[in-house]
C-alpha cells in the first residue's frame, strides 16, 4: 500500500477547537491500523498547533522497528515545509510547531509508514 492509494484528504473537524483535518482514506479497519495517519490544526494560536497521529504506534512496541519508525517519522516532520519544530507528545501523537500544510504533514508521515509496512503488518496481526 502506498500513499498514491491511499490519498490524502481533508474531512470536516469533529471539534469546534479544531480550525483543519487531514486524513489518509483508508476505509479497511486493519489497513487503516497499519498506514493510518492524520493532523489536527487547533483555532487557537497556541505553540503546537499542529498534532500528528500515527495509527501503527499502537502496535509497535520495543525493538529496533520502534526506534527507526520514531527516527523516519520526526525526520519526515521536519523536512516538511514551515515546520519550525516536531517533538513526540505520546506514542502515537507527535506536536509541531510552524506553519506547515495539513496535507503535507499526513503525506510525508505516511510515506515513512509505508516503507516499513510489511513489518508494521506483522506486529498488527499479532505476529
Amino acid at each position: 500500500m502506498n500513499i498514491s492509494r491511499n490519498p490524502v484528504k481533508q474531512i470536516e473537524p469533529l471539534d469546534r477547537e479544531l480550525a483543519e483535518n487531514w486524513v489518509r482514506d483508508i476505509s479497511n479497519p486493519v489497513e487503516q491500523s497499519i498506514h493510518g495517519v492524520g493532523a489536527t490544526k487547533r483555532r487557537a494560536d497556541v505553540r503546537w498547533r499542529w498534532q500528528v497521529f500515527v495509527s501503527a504506534m499502537e502496535f509497535v512496541r520495543g525493538g529496533a522497528l520502534e526506534v527507526e519508525l520514531r527516527r523516519s517519522i520526526d525526520a519526515a516532520l521536519r523536512a516538511v515545509p514551515g515546520v519550525a519544530e516536531a517533538a513526540q507528545e505520546d506514542r502515537e501523537v507527535w506536536v509541531i510547531r510552524g506553519k506547515p500544510d495539513g496535507a503535507a504533514l499526513v503525506a510525508a508521515v505516511a510515506t515513512a509508514i509505508d516503507a516499513r509496512a510489511d513489518e508494521i503488518a506483522v506486529r498488527v496481526r499479532g505476529g
